[in-house]
């Protein structure tokens, strides 16, 4: 996922909440994706996971964010801001397994 869509997913996750709706969704955000042009097709793990990865999480209790970033210099900013944090703090992958736990399969 590159920077730009990125940012444009967050942006719409920070705007309003359709009309009729309390939160948005993950396949909310990626039909809302779609219907810009902004992408061609995404999968919902890579929206989840860069939500995830923004502390924009989706629990089922709706309140998973609790600021709007309306303007996209700001939202620019503030994604910057994140990533310096997060490159800041050297975040790594905390890999739930072991390569010694994979199973070879013959084939």
């Amino acid at each position: 996922m590159t920077g730009d869509i990125e940012a444009a997913l967050i942006q719409i996750a920070c705007g309003e909440v359709p009309d009729g709706y309390s939160r948005w969704t993950v396949v909310m955000l990626i039909q809302k994706l779609i219907e810009l042009k902004i992408v061609k097709d995404i999968s919902d793990e890579t929206v989840r996971l860069t939500l995830k990865k923004m502390n924009l999480n989706l629990p089922k209790h709706g309140s998973w964010l609790k600021r709007r970033i309306s303007d996209i210099e700001k939202l620019s900013q503030q994604l910057s801001a994140w990533e310096q944090e997060r490159n800041s703090s050297k975040a790594t992958v905390q890999w739930q397994f072991k390569t010694t736990d994979a199973r070879i399969i013959d084939t």
